[in-house]
Formats: C-alpha cells, sequence, structure tokens
C-alpha cells in the first residue's frame, strides 16, 4: 500500500526502528537496593517477627489481657522501679508452666508470650516495643526459660501426635503447639548472642534438644502424611536453630576455619592444593628452595595447608570433633528423608513464582497441607495470604539447605559430598531452575511483606526482601552443588541454564550478580566457542567481579573438542563410591548412607 503524501504514521521506518531499539537498550535497569544478611536487616527484627504468625492466629488482645489480669501492680511494667517486680513475675509464671491444670498454663504462657512479644501499650511506639522485647527476652533468658518452653513445646508435641487420629484433614495445629513455638522462637531471636542458649539448641548429649525434636516433627510429617504440626514455625525454628547453634558463613570466613563451638580449625585448601601451588613456584622462578623459607607470608589458606602437606587426604582423613560432627551423625540415618521433605515442601510452595489461585497441584503433591496454619475459622484465607504463607516457607527451607552445605563442607568435605548428592538425588538442581525460570522483576515481586518502590515511578512495581533471599539462597544451593563437579554441570548446560543466568547477571544488585557470575563461570567452559564470542562482555564481567582461584582453568577448551560425557560420568561414580567408603568405615552403625 502507497503512503499517502504527509502521513508519517502509518509505515515504520528503519530510522525509527534503530531509534527503538536505542531506547530499549538504554532503559534504566531494575534497582534492586537489597544486602544479602542472615536476617532481615531492613527492620531490625520486626519482619523476622511478623513473619512467624499468620494472620488468623489468636488475636494479640488477648494475650494482652491476660496480662493485665495476672499483673499484680497498678503501676505500668515500664516503670524503672518495678525491676525486682518484674523479675519475680517472670519466675512465678516459668514455675506455673509446670502445672497440671492447662487453664492455668496456658494463661501463664500466653501472658509472657505478651512480654516476648514486646509491650503492646498506648505509650510504646514500634522502636520501643522492640526495645521492650529484647529487654523482656533477656530477662525470660536469664530466670531460665529455654528448659521450661523446651519441655511445654515437647509435651504440646507429643499430645498432638496422640490426638492425631481425633482431628480431621484441615483442621490448624493444636493451639498450645504454636503458642510454646512463638515463645521458643521470640527467645531464640533476641538472644542468639548468648552462646549457652545457642549451644543448647543444637546439644546432640541431651536427651531431646530442640533441633532434634524438629527433626522428629518433620520426620513424623513425612512418614504419615499429615500436617498436625504448624509446619511454617517448624521450618523457620529449624532455620534458626543451624544459624545460631553452627554460626553463620560470615562467621565461618571471618572466623578463620575455626568451629564456633570447639575452636577446631577448618582447612580451606587441602595438602595437594598447596603442593601444587608450590611447585608451580619452584617451576617458575627455576628454584629448588623450600617454600617455608621463600614465603614466609603465604596467603592464609596456604598456610593452613602447609602444616598438612604430609597428612592423608579427606578420603582416609576422619570426622573432626566439632559441634556439627555430632549433629551430623545423629541425622544422617535420617537425612535423605529429611533432605527429601524439605525439598517436596519447596516444590508445593513454588518458590519465586507468580501466584495463581486456580493452578492445579501435582499428583504427587496431593497428600501435602501445608496451608492448614493459615486456614482461618470463616473460610480459606486470601490469596495475598497463602503467598505470604508460601514465601516465607520458601526462604526457610532455602536457608536450611543452604546452611546444611555450608557446615558440612566446613567439617568434612566427605560429610559435603554426601549431602550434596542427596539434596541432588531430590531433584534439587531442577527444582532451582524451575524457580529461577523468569525475569528479575517477575521473581521478586509480591503482594505482601517488607516492599520497597524501584527507580521505575512509572511502573508499580515492588520487590519483597523475603523473596530477594530466597532468590539468593537458591543460587548459592545451585553454585554450591555444581562448582568443582563437571557432571552437574553439564547438566546445567543441557538444560540451557546459561539464558537465564545471563539474565540475572544484568540484576542491580551485587550479590545476585556475583552469584549468577560464578555460575555461568563454571559453565563456560563447556559452552561453544560462539557463545564465548558473542558473550565477551559477560566474560569481562566474570574477570572483574569473581574472585580468581589458583590454578583456574575456566577458559579452556579442553571440553569443547572430543565427549567426555562417560569420563564425567565415570568421575561422578568414583567420587560416590569413595563417600560411600568412607562413610562405612567412620559410621557403621548408620543406615540410608547409599
Amino acid at each position: 500500500m502507497r503512503q499517502r503524501a504527509g502521513d508519517t504514521t502509518s509505515s515504520l521506518t528503519m530510522a525509527k526502528l534503530r531509534q527503538a531499539v536505542t531506547a530499549e537498550k538504554k532503559k534504566i535497569p531494575l534497582h534492586i537496593p537489597f544486602c544479602y544478611a542472615d536476617h532481615d536487616a531492613t527492620t531490625d527484627l520486626r519482619n523476622e517477627t511478623d513473619e512467624f504468625y499468620a494472620s488468623c492466629e489468636f488475636a494479640h488482645s488477648t494475650c494482652a489481657r491476660t496480662f493485665r489480669s495476672l499483673w499484680p501492680s497498678a503501676t505500668s511494667w515500664c516503670d524503672p522501679d518495678n525491676g525486682s517486680l518484674r523479675q519475680a513475675f517472670i519466675e512465678t509464671h516459668l514455675e506455673h508452666l509446670d502445672r497440671a491444670v492447662v487453664v492455668d498454663r496456658r494463661s501463664s504462657a500466653m501472658a509472657l508470650l505478651y512480654l516476648a512479644q514486646g509491650l503492646g501499650e498506648p505509650e510504646c511506639d514500634k522502636a520501643q516495643q522492640q526495645v521492650w522485647a529484647k529487654t523482656n527476652n533477656q530477662l525470660l533468658n536469664y530466670a531460665g526459660a529455654y528448659t521450661h518452653f523446651l519441655q511445654c513445646f515437647h509435651t504440646a508435641k507429643c499430645q498432638a501426635e496422640s490426638q492425631k487420629s481425633q482431628m480431621s484433614d484441615g483442621i490448624t495445629a493444636d493451639h498450645d503447639l504454636r503458642l510454646y513455638a512463638n515463645l521458643l522462637y521470640m527467645l531464640i531471636l533476641h538472644n542468639h548472642d548468648d552462646e549457652d542458649l545457642t549451644a543448647d539448641l543444637v546439644h546432640c548429649q541431651q536427651p531431646k534438644s530442640l533441633v532434634f525434636i524438629l527433626i522428629d516433627m518433620l520426620l513424623y510429617y513425612n512418614d504419615h502424611r499429615t500436617n498436625i504440626y504448624p509446619l511454617k514455625k517448624v521450618v523457620l525454628l529449624f532455620w534458626k536453630c543451624l544459624l545460631y547453634g553452627f554460626g553463620n558463613q560470615k562467621q565461618i570466613s571471618h572466623g578463620n576455619g575455626v568451629d564456633t563451638q570447639n575452636n577446631n580449625p577448618v582447612v580451606k585448601h587441602s595438602a595437594q592444593e598447596y603442593q601444587m601451588f608450590s611447585e608451580s613456584v619452584k617451576q617458575y622462578h627455576q628454584t629448588r628452595f623450600s617454600m617455608s623459607r621463600a614465603y614466609d607470608d603465604l596467603p592464609v589458606p596456604f598456610a593452613e595447608a602447609r602444616g598438612l602437606l604430609r597428612a592423608p587426604d579427606d578420603t582416609t582423613r576422619g570426622p573432626t570433633a566439632t559441634g556439627f560432627e555430632g549433629f551430623y551423625y545423629l541425622l544422617l540415618p535420617h537425612l535423605r528423608k529429611v533432605t527429601i521433605i524439605l525439598m517436596t515442601t519447596l516444590l508445593h510452595a513454588k518458590p519465586l513464582s507468580t501466584f495463581s489461585p486456580d493452578a492445579a497441584v501435582p499428583s504427587a503433591l496431593d497428600h501435602l497441607d501445608i496451608m492448614s496454619e493459615i486456614m482461618a475459622d470463616d473460610g480459606i484465607p486470601s490469596d495475598v495470604e497463602r503467598r505470604r504463607h508460601f514465601d516465607i516457607m520458601s526462604k526457610g527451607i532455602s536457608a536450611v539447605l543452604v546452611l546444611l552445605l555450608v557446615h558440612s563442607r566446613a567439617n568434612s568435605k566427605m560429610q559435603f559430598e554426601h549431602v550434596g548428592q542427596v539434596m541432588v538425588d531430590a531433584k534439587a538442581i531442577l527444582l532451582v531452575l524451575k524457580a529461577l525460570n523468569n525475569d528479575v522483576q517477575a521473581l521478586l515481586s509480591s503482594p505482601s511483606l517488607l516492599l520497597c518502590d524501584l527507580r521505575q515511578p512509572e511502573e508499580d512495581v515492588r520487590i519483597s526482601y523475603c523473596r530477594f533471599l530466597t532468590l539468593v539462597n537458591l543460587l548459592r544451593l545451585l553454585q554450591k552443588l555444581t562448582k568443582g563437579n563437571h557432571y552437574r554441570t553439564q547438566t546445567l548446560v543441557t538444560y540451557h541454564s546459561q539464558v537465564l543466568l545471563k539474565r540475572l547477571a544484568r540484576a542491580g544488585n551485587e550479590t545476585i550478580r556475583l552469584y549468577a557470575l560464578k555460575l555461568i563461570k563454571t559453565m563456560v567452559k563447556f559452552l561453544g566457542r560462539r557463545w564465548r564470542t558473542s558473550n565477551m562482555g559477560l566474560i569481562s564481567e566474570v574477570y572483574l567481579y569473581v574472585t580468581p582461584v589458583f590454578m583456574d582453568d575456566w577458559l579452556s577448551t579442553t571440553f569443547l573438542d572430543t565427549d567426555h560425557t562417560k569420563a564425567f560420568l565415570r568421575e561422578e561414580e568414583e567420587r560416590q563410591q569413595q563417600v560411600q567408603n568412607w562413610h562405612e568405615q567412620w559410621y557403621p552403625s548408620s543406615t540410608n548412607t547409599k
């Protein structure tokens, strides 16, 4: 059709097309103003506290009325002159938790929960409420509240199990179980710097420490296919036990590999890597003198490995006497079941997905009911509440999986290999890739939780800090499972993971970009020359932002010329056999290690 004279809008000229493409390239990228941390650092502990509760739980005013009916003084709890009275009140009602009368025991627990949450008095604003929550939980900890709460929590768990036959599907978990879970969570959250308390969370010599009670609950949930527990609370408590009981990634790194409980050194580089470093330096300088004489100021990892140069490698070295070692020994027979139920629940929660209320649940997940604890008495929860519940569950489970890998690697490489293999067998890689298969804006936008306006004011785009943590945790999980493993890395290439990782590398956040580039760096040696030629900018970013490793060969073309699939499979089978033999040697009484 011929264009009419003077009509400049009926056709698209090449100049307009070039201008449109240029404008699209210059579009401001999505800015994500969050920093990755082990807890929600944006609002102190307020969001961490809010996430533990569902909107359908008993009202805060109920606890307030109970507290006011039991508080013996006409003056306020905040009165500076009531210090001794506050301590006496807490000690008295902790003793009441041992009473046989259920009503008295529950009333004391609700009054203590009101104190643990911070005062909701009119004279207290949000900042003052956090101050009083910290103060009151410190008073509770000083009075020995952990032992009382743990005993009540275990009793409520046993009662819930005994009443299982009388409970129909979909009924919410026992009120007492939630109540004591709330008390434990608040106590742990505000006293995580107390070494005695955090050691008790994961102590292996106790008849039943909290972490193993939680593991029993996960196993019961897996075996009986019924949800009589508040599963979200169980997952979040399990996460905090691992986080505060064994330490976070920063404590392991900044502590130069020292275990927080027993001060045992953790070697970051093996003796063989130190030997390779030594030989390469000798060849470069054409010398024969000792490394210890030539280089007194070695990097810390190689200085540690120098002392183990003649020591046996990880396949013959036994377990170390750390706090995590006792936990791993007791967890090992149940590791596969615990991992499977965590992975299955994570799959059911659809991490980082756009929630669709009409989405069908896969038949393999019909037995799971992870929404029973948010079911209101007056009907089905709203879509926003369901998405919020799924987001919090995804965050907690992904954090637990990452911590299991981090601490097993710090304790023993063979333990790390076994934990990683169990996760791979549970389809962790496919689950993560499925969760990441979307653009960054869709991955992080949420209708609830902590929201932050982005740089595009014309677009109503908001992101959630909870989903941000989940995204980083999933990237870390994928990176730890595939690093140094050719067979698993080749799986990433098979599923064209470089496409979604390239998209994440363009995200406006340093942490997301870092882990996306780390995964791309692992995959580069398996990608073709054409991909390298067309993605030189991405390769340059890997050089700029990812710390180089000694003897790094990630740009090698060795794997491009011939097919090494069979060799990689044989290497994977040999690794699994070594791990199995090592576990049979050091844990002969444990089962399910194959």
